[in-house]
């Protein structure tokens, strides 16, 4: 028996180190410890092999692999298209095996979060030392503003609702430090990536409020959109003189948050390929293979990996074709919104939250920063939609241990 419990807590905290695996190769990089390469490959390399022998003792192994080599054949198949880009897909098919292929096996066979997020929890000083290192030296910010809140922000949102809900106050008094940096420190979709998961908690939480509730909560949350909206240049003036480093406040007050950084030269471009060549399909990649091959300049593999579209739907019409592309899209977010359907008529609990932390972030990730080819949190959320509608009904879902 005794066993038996060392085995689950040496899962949960394996889920728990590849949630954080960023945060720490980032942090590492930031103190200047030895060569980040090979310290991020051993830490993906460990985190990986404990994810296969979970999965493994789990007898899901067999279901597993058959994800990967359906995957791994579209990137053959892709590289045939493109066969001019052998580093190009070997690199990213590497990083698909190494950490968006375990982030879907995390989602869909995973079920006792609660255990995971306390063990998330119990390694909050990890996102603490990170915090403290960007609040006493924020230009460390200055080269990579974007990755300070994504490092942070799931293990944090996680960790403050564990803290909370255990009623834990020193491990929530370091959660307090975290939200820092993640807000004055990180990229504007992260700030608004949080606004979405308390948008999501409040449609789940109304299901269950009675109408009295609702009326008090939706009268509350006015009242302070009220009061940010008349305060708002004042307020967000007087945090830039504090942080005059924070770039996310640099643009509240020069009324530029809504600004794309110029992502509509992509966005124009891929618009472009596809009213040419609507049925044309790049395969994997595509996307940046076809920036590639419009730059006048001779590109390194980093420099080509950097030029995806930044917009998971169109990157799914360049890749797939317009007609399947546009299908894709429909048919996973039909997916996506019967699961919240079902965890509507829950009642509450960690996988609830779980599902609801990584939709706010990523829904929105997805439309202006990341790729799905580069973003492990949209593979481990594909993993929980299976795992939910997996269930063949919303009774038999909300009796797991969640």
């Amino acid at each position: 028996m005794n066993f038996v419990r060392v085995k689950e807590k040496s899962n949960n905290y394996t889920v728990a180190f590849f949630l954080y695996a960023t945060l720490i190769v980032d942090l590492i990089r930031k103190i200047g410890w030895g060569n980040v390469h090979v310290v991020r490959d051993v830490i993906y390399i460990l985190v990986f092999l404990f994810i296969i022998c979970s999965v493994y003792r789990l007898r899901n192994l067999v279901a597993a692999m058959f994800v990967a080599l359906g995957v791994s054949c579209i990137y053959i198949v892709s590289f045939l298209i493109n066969s001019s880009y052998p580093e190009l897909y070997l690199t990213s098919w590497t990083l698909f095996i190494m950490r968006l292929w375990p982030a879907y096996i995390i989602g869909r066979y995973l079920k006792d979060w609660d255990s995971v997020l306390n063990a998330v929890r119990h390694l909050i000083w990890i996102a603490f030392i990170y915090s403290i290192l960007i609040i006493i030296s924020p230009e460390v910010t200055k080269a990579s503003y974007i990755t300070v809140a994504s490092n942070l922000i799931y293990v944090v949102l996680l960790a403050t609702y564990s803290s909370v809900k255990q009623g834990k106050w020193f491990s929530l008094l370091l959660c307090v430090v975290c939200w820092l940096p993640m807000l004055l420190y990180g990229s504007r979709t992260m700030l608004f990536g949080i606004l979405g998961v308390f948008f999501l908690s409040f449609l789940l939480s109304l299901k269950r409020m009675s109408f009295g509730k609702q009326l008090v909560v939706m009268t509350l949350l006015i009242a302070c959109v009220i009061i940010i909206a008349i305060n708002f240049d004042t307020l967000f003036k007087w945090l830039y003189d504090v942080f005059p480093i924070s770039r996310t406040l640099q643009y509240l007050v020069a009324g530029d948050i809504f600004d794309d950084s110029n992502r509509f030269v992509y966005y124009d471009r891929i618009k472009n390929s596809l009213s040419l060549y609507p049925f044309k399909v790049y395969g994997f990649l595509g996307d940046r293979i076809y920036y590639a091959e419009q730059s006048v300049d001779i590109l390194s593999v980093g420099e080509i990996e950097s030029m995806y579209s930044h917009n998971v739907p169109l990157e799914l019409c360049m890749n797939f074709g317009l007609l399947p592309g546009v299908f894709l899209n429909l048919y996973f977010m039909y997916k996506i919104v019967r699961c919240f359907g079902m965890l509507s008529k829950g009642n509450g609990g960690a996988f609830q939250i779980v599902f609801v932390i990584f939709l706010g972030v990523t829904l929105v990730n997805m439309i202006v920063s990341v790729s799905y080819l580069n973003e492990y949190s949209i593979w481990l959320i594909i993993g929980l939609v299976f795992h939910i509608l997996g269930r063949h009904n919303t009774k038999e879902f909300c009796q797991l241990k969640c």
